[in-house]
């Protein structure tokens, strides 16, 4: 099991679930900070990310095992260049979930982080949010009902939402951007 790079109890539970032969998709836990820039892509150039190259979370940031604490492998990053872990969260100059590069990477609070998503035009608005249940013509549609003189209530059953949907949508709270 050591020669594996395993503890007992995860050599066991590997076993168990017969993914020893899938070895390569469990990688050794990093032991040194050699061992953690190993498994990135640098470069001398500073400008350019650092893709880390081993385990993902949702979202396409790295993640790494080390000495027995799951990290973020952007925010060990910034803990080894910084000398200290945030307790905000490490933000990405670059939009790169997989970069490590510690030129690439700030402090800010997650209003912050939020505001630089809005500010690059990365958030999800109207019809392509994964939440929306209309579509920007569906919105057009509700305005003019209702500017037609059709009640909120009967245009909110006509698109199957509640009656707060449409008078957000004509008091424009919410898709404000059509």
């Amino acid at each position: 099991w050591l020669a594996r790079h395993l503890c007992k109890k995860h050599y066991r539970q590997a076993e168990w679930k017969g993914q020893l032969l899938e070895f390569g998709k469990h990688y050794p836990p990093i032991i040194t900070e050699v061992d953690f820039w190993q498994r990135a892509v640098i470069t001398a150039d500073t400008n350019r990310c650092w893709e880390w190259q081993r385990g993902f979370e949702k979202g396409g940031y790295g993640h790494a095992h080390i000495h027995g604490k799951q990290w973020k492998a952007h925010r060990y990053a910034w803990f080894l260049t910084a000398g200290y872990d945030s307790k905000v969260n490490i933000c990405h100059k670059c939009d790169n979930p997989k970069c490590i590069n510690p030129h690439h990477l700030f402090e800010g609070t997650h209003k912050v982080n939020s505001q630089d998503m809005v500010k690059k035009g990365r958030v999800q608005r109207g019809g392509k949010h994964y939440m929306s249940h209309l579509s920007e013509s569906d919105v057009l549609d509700i305005r003019q009902l209702v500017s037609d003189g059709h009640t909120h209530q009967s245009v909110a059953d006509q698109f199957e939402v509640v009656r707060e949907t449409v008078s957000q949508i004509i008091q424009r709270k919410t898709w404000k951007h059509i």
